[in-house]
């Protein structure tokens, strides 16, 4: 479901044969290798990330893949050592975690060419679920799972304030898609994408904590939505995901 939100944004910031990448926080790889396949073997996409399990497990996936056009080093933006610029600089959940995501913002812009863009996908964690007709327990979860995102990133609503971090990166107003996965009948993506990356964010925890006390079993809580929402023939909403896109000016 990402990978074709962040297809469209690639295509949109003009990422073709023989395009040069950038991909800041790069994880195990999913968008360099959408990047990778994108630009062929005439382009080529860096990827670059802190953690040392995800650029092993990166780079182990690409050899899988049969992409040598990707090269992933370990590295934070602000130590990467890069002698060149890029026709493209991307990224996807990656303004969400920066303390400084303006300072940010205009280090990757100094790493695209003149002509090239900037682009990034980030998730709406600051905005409420809906579900109608209303599901009580998918809504519980929702605001457990957004109460856990917005403790953890320090720009949590960034997908609200794009154009303005832009400007005041002194990039140009950037060009704009948000897409919002919406499901009905049981849902079973959009439920356990929502179980897992709630999982995900609750250490060790052996059962969802919702609210008021109310605790249930994981594979039990992604069951349960399924059936609450297919019961109620319920329409249900996830994290909004937002694409902004800028060319960068020729001098």
């Amino acid at each position: 479901m990402l990978q074709a939100i962040t297809h469209r944004m690639l295509l949109s910031a003009n990422v073709g044969a023989g395009s040069s990448v950038l991909d800041i926080g790069c994880g195990v790889g999913g968008v360099s290798q959408l990047a990778a396949r994108l630009v062929g073997p005439r382009g080529h996409v860096t990827g670059i990330d802190q953690s040392d399990a995800a650029i092993s497990l990166a780079t182990s996936l690409a050899r899988s893949a049969n992409l040598s056009n990707i090269t992933y080093t370990n590295s934070t933006l602000e130590h990467a050592n890069l002698d060149q610029q890029f026709d493209a600089v991307v990224g996807r959940a990656v303004l969400l975690f920066q303390p400084d995501v303006v300072t940010f913002l205009k280090k990757a812009a100094r790493l695209v060419k003149p002509g090239g863009y900037i682009a990034f996908h980030e998730i709406d964690d600051g905005r409420q679920f809906q579900s109608r007709p209303k599901v009580e327990i998918w809504d519980l979860t929702m605001r457990a799972l957004l109460s856990k995102l917005q403790q953890g990133c320090p720009q949590y609503d960034i997908a609200q304030r794009m154009v303005e971090v832009f400007a005041l990166a002194g990039l140009p107003v950037p060009e704009l898609t948000y897409e919002i996965p919406t499901a009905g009948g049981k849902a079973e993506s959009l439920c356990l994408w929502a179980t897992e990356t709630l999982r995900s964010l609750s250490g060790n925890a052996t059962h969802a904590q919702l609210a008021d006390g109310y605790a249930m079993d994981w594979g039990a809580l992604n069951l349960e939505l399924q059936s609450a929402i297919s019961s109620a023939n319920a329409q249900v909403e996830f994290l909004g995901q937002v694409c902004a896109w800028a060319r960068i000016p020729v001098c």
